[in-house]
């Protein structure tokens, strides 16, 4: 393996997580650096009053009147 061949992913979202899975199937390394104790960005489960809640992330663009 080549220098080259190593790859820094900054973020571990749903992109983040993407770049390595790719990566990794072009046979190269990669290596996610992520500043939250869990992955998946915006997406994930949330416990609120005794339920889990699935959560993922909108765009709300200049399209959407609010």
């Amino acid at each position: 393996m080549s220098q080259m061949d190593r790859w820094i992913i900054v973020g571990g979202g749903a992109s983040g997580l993407a770049a390595a899975f790719f990566l990794k199937q072009l046979g190269m390394d990669s290596e996610i650096v992520e500043r939250e104790s869990t992955i998946g960005g915006r997406m994930g489960t949330v416990e609120l009053g005794g339920r889990s809640l699935d959560c993922g992330g909108k765009n709300i663009g200049r399209q959407y009147k609010l």
